[in-house]
């Protein structure tokens, strides 16, 4: 008998192997304030996708985009972004889609590979 997760001994490798090594994540422009520049991924990661699908079916939709934002953006972005009083509503919106269709792509990629 096997553990969960444990092949049996007489199995083939898997086609898919992965490496616990951190991915090398390209990044790019995504707002400004003051003159500091936040960045985000020009791609999201497939872990920040699967969790953004796991927080919306275990606590919805409001706490998945949070949780989305701050996982995406990073701290110092989303703090940065949450406390300055000159952004307005187009401009947060402007942000949110950008960051929301950045994620929603990377599950439409993961979905249709």
């Amino acid at each position: 008998m096997t553990n969960p997760g444990e092949a049996p001994a007489s199995t083939v490798a898997p086609e898919l192997q992965f490496t616990s090594t951190p991915i090398e994540v390209e990044k790019e422009p995504l707002f400004s304030i003051d003159g500091t520049t936040y960045y985000i991924p020009k791609q999201i990661q497939a872990g920040v996708a699967l969790d953004m699908l796991d927080d919306l079916a275990e606590k919805g939709e409001l706490v998945a985009a949070a949780a989305l934002f701050k996982r995406v953006m990073g701290a110092d972005a989303y703090n940065a972004l949450r406390t300055c009083k000159g952004v307005d509503d187009k401009g947060l919106a402007a942000v949110m889609r950008i960051v929301t269709q950045k994620a929603m792509g990377q599950l439409e990629n993961l979905k249709g590979e």
